[in-house]
């Protein structure tokens, strides 16, 4: 299933994208970037993550505002996760590497 979303970008990377060959659809290359980016993180420790974001004072803002508006609402289902599965008698599952 696909999802609309609305971007905003800079001008330079909008006017990359104005490059493609009309037959390529616009969406996927996003779509594409944003799976890499994703599993890119993915792979990162916790270490190289953090050095990352804050490398660049704008990344450093919108992870920080991420935490901010978001961290308490994760925080808040993790706990409840947590309670289901004490209840249930479930143990955490160990991560399994390249997923």
């Amino acid at each position: 299933m696909k999802k609309k979303l609305t971007l905003t970008i800079d001008d330079d990377v909008y006017d990359s994208l104005g490059e493609l060959p009309r037959k390529v659809s616009i969406s996927e290359v996003v779509s594409l970037f944003l799976k890499a980016m994703v599993a890119d993180i993915q792979g990162m420790s916790q270490k190289e993550l953090s050095e990352y974001l804050d490398s660049d004072p704008r990344r450093k803002e919108v992870r920080d505002y991420v935490i901010e508006k978001i961290g308490p609402m994760v925080n808040k289902v993790d706990g409840h996760v947590d309670n289901v599965k004490k209840t249930l008698g479930l143990k955490k599952e160990k991560k399994q590497k390249g997923l």
